[in-house]
């Protein structure tokens, strides 16, 4: 807020613009970063229904500035059950990597975002309306693609990414809670 006010403030010139726009960028993800750390740890969102928010909300800000529609289906009430924080953590590490994906790769319209509770486990559908996956993915959309799948291991999970009938990509997470 500090940079906008300074830029409205001061007549600044293309160069000295450009540098504080990329300096308020950088604060902006720093905070954004640090606010997903203290959710993380914080012990009052370790419940199911806490994580299913957290991540509806996730999704409806990141596809929101890109003009990407954004659908949620996630029940209304939630089993009351603990979520510990190294769990939710990786769910949300490898979830965000599903949305930068999307904007990445996919070229998509329109997201779907299904949130689930099959005992035991915490199942999440994000499905895309893109050009879909390549057969066999390079560089950083195999790195990425191995990098969820990878988070969701080490918490007992699994992570599977498929073309969607429709056209587009489905990446579906379970994680035993």
């Amino acid at each position: 807020v500090l940079h906008e006010i300074f830029s409205a403030e001061h007549a600044l010139g293309p160069e000295a613009a450009g540098s504080l726009h990329r300096l308020n960028a950088t604060a902006r993800e720093a905070v954004a970063a640090l606010d997903e750390v203290v959710w993380a740890i914080n012990p009052r969102n370790d419940t199911l229904a806490n994580v299913a928010d957290y991540l509806c909300h996730c999704a409806t800000e990141y596809f929101r500035p890109l003009e990407i529609a954004c659908r949620l289906d996630a029940p209304a009430e939630w089993a009351p059950l603990q979520v510990r924080a190294q769990i939710r953590h990786q769910i949300l590490l490898a979830f965000k990597e599903a949305l930068q994906n999307v904007i990445k790769h996919a070229a998509a319209t329109e997201v779907t975002l299904t949130l689930r509770f099959e005992a035991p486990e915490m199942v999440v559908f994000l499905e895309d309306n893109g050009r879909g996956i390549p057969e066999e993915p390079a560089g950083t959309e195999k790195d990425g693609l191995s990098n969820m799948r990878e988070r969701l291991q080490s918490v007992g999970g699994i992570c599977r990414v498929s073309p969607r009938k429709e056209g587009g990509t489905c990446v579906e997470m379970r994680v035993k809670i």
